[in-house]
């Protein structure tokens, strides 16, 4: 049987701790820092922990909150995969139609869309209610201006001048440099 220190769910109840409580761990900043804790009976004990949020459901799962600026207790902690937490960032870009919200990929996903086709969307004007209810369709991708998206220039960066390199010229003064210093010794 394996030692209870060297579990999974103990290991991701020690590292909420840490991150929550010692100023000098490496995520205090985002954690403890922000004012994110760890409620008093999960401090006080492992196995209430683990009665609240139960065993981890699979390797692929690890120890999220719900909600990114509460705190680390019963109805706010859940096992999740990396998706699910990415979904969850606090950076995450938050969209909202008839009262509901949901990140830019999930909404994406639900409209059966890339995650960049509907950042193009919205970039080029469109109204955020068209955005988010139209489905997948290259034809109607249009700007609020009628001009098509891939014509908008959307993707181009700025380009930056190339300043020419005289390599051989570097080298030349190197080398004169070299002579004029072993002249002077």
């Amino acid at each position: 049987m394996t030692p209870r220190y060297q579990t999974p769910e103990y290991k991701a109840w020690r590292a909420a701790i840490d991150r929550c409580t010692l100023p000098h761990h490496q995520a205090w900043e985002n954690y403890g820092g922000r004012g994110i804790r760890v409620c008093d009976r999960w401090l006080e004990s492992f196995e209430a922990f683990l009665a609240d949020v139960g065993p981890r459901p699979g390797k692929d799962y690890s120890l999220d909150r719900k909600e990114n600026d509460g705190h680390y207790e019963p109805g706010n902690v859940r096992w999740a995969t990396l998706a699910e937490q990415n979904r969850n960032r606090r950076d995450s870009v938050k969209l909202t139609l008839d009262g509901v919200t949901m990140n830019a990929s999930e909404w994406a996903r639900r409209l059966g869309i890339s995650k960049s086709a509907l950042g193009r969307r919205i970039k080029v004007g469109w109204p955020l209610h068209r955005a988010l209810t139209q489905g997948p369709s290259t034809a109607s991708d249009r700007s609020a201006s009628g001009k098509a998206w891939w014509n908008t220039n959307w993707h181009e960066k700025p380009k930056r001048e190339r300043i020419p390199r005289d390599w051989m010229g570097g080298i030349e003064k190197r080398r004169q440099l070299r002579a004029v210093q072993g002249e002077q010794q």
